[in-house]
């Protein structure tokens, strides 16, 4: 079925905000509920490591207790820099939803803790929860990182190649 990608774009908006970011899944900001995408110029080739807990956190809750705050920095503006390490990004990059959702969940917060435990450089919670994701400076890494969380969670490493 060849559907127009207009059709499929307000399909998939339907479907959940973040949904339309796979439609073409490039590195992009999103703003809005996430259906507004720009895309940017940015490549992690450090091997990233994606966890979900299983934990259903519900979408109109996250949203219901979040108050968003302002970046610190505007995300264009980290991209020009060319950070050397995922390190710097640290209480610079943050996601709203992990204050309200950590308090609910603290096991998705210990997963994030965990994270940097074991080596990831940088850890973010993705959109209301409850998948996280750690960069790693190094495959070998994030492999005995995925080691430990595969026991209890489903986990995926991505490496650019």
């Amino acid at each position: 079925m060849n559907i127009p990608a207009k059709d499929l774009f307000n399909i998939s908006v339907k479907l959940g905000s973040d949904v339309p970011f796979f439609l073409d899944p490039k590195p992009k900001f999103a703003e809005g509920k996430g259906e507004i995408l720009n895309e940017i110029d940015f490549t992690i080739s450090s091997p990233v490591l994606i966890i979900n807990p299983g934990i259903h956190v519900s979408t109109p809750w996250a949203y219901s207790k979040i108050i968003p705050k302002k970046p610190v920095e505007n995300l264009n503006s980290i991209i020009e820099k060319r950070v050397k390490s995922f390190s710097e990004l640290k209480g610079i990059v943050t996601n709203d939803f992990e204050k309200v959702v950590f308090e609910k969940y603290r096991e998705i917060r210990a997963v994030k803790n965990k994270l940097y435990k074991f080596g990831a450089e940088f850890a973010l919670m993705t959109g209301s929860g409850s998948t996280l994701f750690g960069i790693f400076p190094d495959l070998e890494k994030a492999k005995k990182a995925e080691k430990k969380f595969s026991e209890k969670y489903f986990t995926f490493i991505h490496k650019q190649v």
